[in-house]
């Protein structure tokens, strides 16, 4: 029977492939928007201030990084939660983090608001710059720093819509944001000439719009500031900062390499270091933006498969996003090395410093690796094992300045940026390692457990995979009238799926895992939304044999998140 249930129903990726390429090109899109706005200051600056005006940007960028560690910590430790939280599906939980993310929101924007200004001072100092160059980087801090703590509800909101499905909302407020500050920088600017420190201006009041329209959609649009009265748990705050620290680590040590880095490159290349650095930074947004459009794409997916405890369709997901990054870093990997003296253009520079090019055709070739380490970075944070996922990041990050410095004392100047591609090749294969060994888990696991069933059902096949499913809870010696209740669910559950769409193409995954007195029926499907009782607090399922259903299972708990129905009956 096992034989027949493995060749006529092995769980496939198909569903999650189909949700994948659906978020790819609005996550691409989204992210594009998002390079226009990290790139639109130095677009605008150097091609209507000065290239000195261009490398003060870039000056200041690893201050903008530290301050940027903490919205990484909240927010993506935010979107891992409440993704997971979905996935287990228990409403009363996810009520719990959801005031959990908004109390942290609120006091992580308010220190931001106070540490901002020490730091920017520290760092700036630091770099012992010529007077022209300290005040123009100073004059673009003021409006950068008015912009930060703004810029943490936008990003909250960002992972959260993520998180929702909200893509395409999200899509538009990106959009939004660009041209608002891309508009403001030219008002400043020109007609203002408030000089660089417009720019700094610009993108404070793009984030102020942004972060206003996003806290009144969610609002008013969606559940996330809707917590029913839950309080503030000490370890949802704790949980969501845990989930964070991966992310932000990476964040926090690309930051000090940023600031580390640039005090060598200022002391190789002189203050023009900073056009050649800021040319790479551009080239690798571009590669970041098809990067972070996998990873927002995957977020999601892989905290509800995670959840709901689906391993295999776990490990397919994971299999999916890292061919998907690898084929993208790749293209623009090639495109950047055929042309660089475009990624120079674009930002206004003419006179392209001696080892410029030369240079940023060294840093593109670390994009695959970036890639795929942000992929395992996410998997591993998802999986709870945030420890490994820190400990790599760190380490490795750290031997890249260590790198770095010793090529700049041995090799000629542009080969410091090699020391990017030599790192995060070793990150990417001490994370693939630690991947192989949860897969070999969940291998050795699904081989002992004959209590668990993944299938992905054809519609047309439902009644004989109920049947496969009883006949596999009888060789298993589990409850017989337990394994027809669940068969019968399945049959009506797939038949729903069918009758809402008005067409048999629905993709369909099931996950039957059976205990010794009961089972849990867990069921993802790209059909239409089931209706759901506005006029109750915990929303429940209304289909035609709802009432059988009850009676069927002891509870029934039911989702529409990104796209799919998500329904789990407990027996």
């Amino acid at each position: 029977m096992e034989t027949a249930v493995v060749d006529k129903f092995r769980i496939k990726g198909t569903l999650t492939a189909e949700k994948l390429f659906e978020y790819l090109p609005i996550m691409i899109f989204t992210n594009l928007s998002t390079l226009l706005l990290l790139s639109v200051n130095s677009i605008v600056v150097g091609n209507f201030i000065s290239s000195e005006a261009l490398a003060s940007v870039n000056i200041l960028l690893p201050a903008i990084n530290f301050v940027g560690v903490i919205s990484s910590l909240v927010a993506s430790g935010s979107a891992l939660c409440l993704s997971k939280s979905i996935g287990k599906n228990e409403t009363q939980n996810l009520d719990h983090f959801k005031h959990a993310m908004l109390v942290l929101m609120i006091l992580a924007s308010a220190f931001i608001a106070v540490i901002q200004i020490p730091l920017f001072t520290i760092l700036i100092r630091s770099y012992q710059l010529s007077k022209e160059m300290n005040a123009l980087t100073w004059q673009y801090a003021i409006g950068t720093m008015v912009a930060m703590p703004i810029g943490l509800i936008s990003t909250m909101g960002s992972y959260q819509l993520q998180v929702i499905g909200k893509m395409k909302v999200l899509m538009w407020l990106t959009i939004i944001e660009g041209v608002v500050n891309l508009a403001l920088d030219l008002l400043f600017i020109g007609p203002f000439k408030m000089g660089i420190a417009g720019a700094g201006f610009g993108t404070a009041g793009a984030n102020l719009v942004r972060g206003s329209i996003t806290v009144i959609y969610l609002a008013k649009k969606t559940d996330i500031y809707k917590f029913n009265g839950a309080k503030v748990r000490s370890k949802d705050i704790k949980g969501i900062l845990e989930s964070g620290i991966p992310e932000s680590t990476q964040l926090a040590m690309a930051a000090f390499q940023d600031y580390f880095l640039m005090i060598i490159i200022l002391s190789m290349f002189g203050e023009s270091g900073g056009v050649i650095k800021g040319a790479c930074v551009f080239a690798t947004n571009i590669a970041s933006m098809f990067i972070l459009g996998v990873q927002s794409s995957m977020r999601s997916l892989l905290g509800i498969k995670c959840g709901s405890h689906d391993k295999a369709g776990l490990n397919l997901l994971m299999i999916q996003g890292l061919k998907i990054v690898f084929g993208l870093t790749l293209i623009i990997t090639l495109f950047v090395e055929l042309s660089p003296s475009l990624m120079y253009s674009i930002q206004g520079v003419t006179s392209i410093p001696k080892g410029g090019i030369a240079s940023l055709r060294i840093r593109a070739t670390s994009f695959v690796f970036i890639g795929v380490c942000t992929i395992f970075r996410l998997y591993l944070s998802t999986r709870g094992d945030t420890k490994v996922a820190t400990a790599t990041v760190i380490a490795g990050n750290a031997l890249l300045l260590v790198l770095a410095f010793a090529f700049s004392k041995f090799l000629s100047s542009p080969w410091i940026w090699f020391s990017y591609t030599v790192t995060n090749f070793l990150i990417a294969f001490f994370s693939f390692l630690r991947y192989r060994h949860w897969v070999k888990k969940d291998v050795k696991k699904a081989m002992e457990d004959t209590h668990t069933l993944y299938l992905s059902v054809d519609p047309k096949d439902a009644v004989e995979a109920s049947r496969e499913i009883r006949s596999y809870a009888s060789e298993n010696g589990f409850d017989e009238g337990i394994a027809w209740r669940v068969a019968l669910c399945v049959e009506e559950m797939v038949a729903y799926a069918v009758n809402s769409q008005n067409k048999n193409e629905v993709l369909i995954q099931l996950m039957v895992h059976f205990r010794e007195h009961g089972a849990v029926f867990t069921m993802m499907d790209d059909g239409r939304c089931i209706a759901l009782d506005k006029n109750v607090a915990k929303k429940t399922m209304m289909i035609d044999n709802y009432t059988l259903l009850k009676k069927l299972c002891k509870t029934c708990e039911y989702q529409y998140i990104l796209g799919m129905n998500f329904t789990v009956f407990t027996f």
